[in-house]
């Protein structure tokens, strides 16, 4: 009888867990939302790939930057994207946009970066390096050149 009653509590347990994993995956936990805007998401794998710059002493270096274009993380990034059901949802939403909200919502993209610390003026952990600068321009427009493809306004 123990037996039997211990496996319908486990028969709950995983039916519980497994419902709950369902609902968990509806909405990426990375964002905290089902599907993010365009520069949500381009800063998102900035943030993941471009780590912040403090001081001259910690910041994202040249060395940095020629390690991210060795380990192609551009490429990577597409290759994630292109698997991704946040990606599907956020082109879905954009093919519903008139072409003035589209080409706005795509300008907003290719423009989601850092100021250097030259352009701001001063060092802080507001802006950026120029090799930061130019890592997170590759990822926003790498982003942005996949989501053109997808929505076939590319050449």
């Amino acid at each position: 009888m123990k037996t039997k009653y211990l496996y319908i509590i486990l028969f709950q347990f995983f039916f519980i867990m497994c419902s709950n994993s369902a609902i968990k995956t509806e909405t990426d936990s990375r964002f905290g939302i089902s599907t993010p805007s365009l520069p949500v998401l381009i800063k998102y794998y900035q943030d993941r790939y471009v780590r912040l710059s403090y001081t001259e002493t910690n910041c994202f270096t040249s060395y940095d930057y020629a390690n991210f274009k060795k380990n192609k993380v551009t490429e990577k990034i597409v290759n994630e994207l292109s698997m991704s059901d946040v990606y599907k949802r956020l082109i879905d939403n954009l093919i519903k946009l008139n072409d003035a909200e589209l080409n706005k919502n795509l300008n907003n993209g290719v423009s989601t970066f850092q100021k250097t610390w030259a352009e701001q003026g001063y060092i802080s952990k507001t802006g950026q390096t120029e090799a930061g600068q130019n890592a997170q321009k590759e990822i926003a427009n790498v982003i942005v050149d996949l989501v053109k493809k997808k929505l076939n306004l590319v050449e």
